[in-house]
């Protein structure tokens, strides 16, 4: 017989515990930490290419939540990387028209 002090109602739960917009737990291969530090630099200078690279060719997940998730990030990244070289060939453009 259980206790009914050890039940605990779903009020106890925070909100989202069930529905988590982040994976609940992540561990990313990382045999080289300063190649992984120099492709986020890179990107965040707008050379996309290295870290987009690395990431199209790690696991997404172990499982399809996880999958979904990293996938849309994915997505985003390549997304902001569209965008962000667009402003910059539309700067480079407009400054050769002086």
């Amino acid at each position: 017989m259980v206790e009914p002090a050890c039940l605990l109602s779903l009020s106890a739960y925070p909100h989202g515990v069930f529905d988590a917009a982040v994976p609940l737990t992540l561990s990313l291969p990382l045999p080289d930490a300063l190649e992984a530090a120099e492709s986020l630099r890179a990107y965040a200078d707008g050379i996309h290419g290295p870290l987009l690279s690395r990431l199209e060719g790690m696991p997404l997940g172990a499982t399809e939540s996880e999958q979904e998730y990293w996938q849309e990030e994915l997505e985003r990244l390549q997304k902001y990387a569209t965008k962000a070289q667009k402003i910059r060939d539309d700067r480079g453009s407009s400054s050769m028209m002086f």
